[in-house]
């Protein structure tokens, strides 16, 4: 009888550790089901903030409703983004293709945070090149104007 107990209370004990293996969980495997806003911030020409804002779908004209300054503009930061967002930076006040430049991007990463990105140099990038980490250049329409101090719209498009 003593050998039938000791397999019994064997498996018992193994089960009993394995359930508290498994409840205690390291925090930073836990993948959030939202991403937190993060936000975007837009830079002069000195890389002096400028402004920025909530990382929250919409169309901004700069200038207009805000306390960016309209063609005053060099480079932004993105500061835990989430990713699969678009963003569009373009001279057009309705962020189309029609003026100097247009940038449209798209985050590839999980909260993605970028050090300055100067738009001067997005040119020298190809198309579906990464210009940052978590950051990739979608499509690019700068036809050799003149693009720092030009930026006029910033479009945020949020996956849901």
């Amino acid at each position: 009888m003593k050998n039938l107990l000791m397999p019994g209370l064997a498996l018992a004990l193994a089960l009993m550790v394995g359930l508290v293996a498994c409840t205690a969980v390291d925090e930073s495997s836990i993948v959030k089901t939202k991403a937190e806003d993060g936000t975007i911030e837009l830079f002069d020409k000195n890389d002096n903030r400028d402004c920025y804002f909530s990382f929250k779908t919409g169309k901004h004209r700069l200038e207009q409703g805000n306390d960016c300054r309209n063609n005053e503009l060099y480079s932004f930061k993105l500061n835990n983004v989430p990713s699969a967002a678009t963003i569009i930076v373009a001279d057009a006040r309705d962020c189309g293709k029609d003026e100097n430049f247009y940038f449209k991007f798209k985050t590839i990463k999980y909260e993605v945070s970028t050090d300055y990105i100067r738009l001067d140099n997005i040119p020298s990038f190809e198309e579906g090149a990464v210009v940052a980490p978590g950051l990739r250049l979608i499509e690019m329409h700068a036809p050799g104007a003149t693009i720092g101090g030009k930026w006029s719209c910033l479009e945020i498009i949020r996956s849901e």
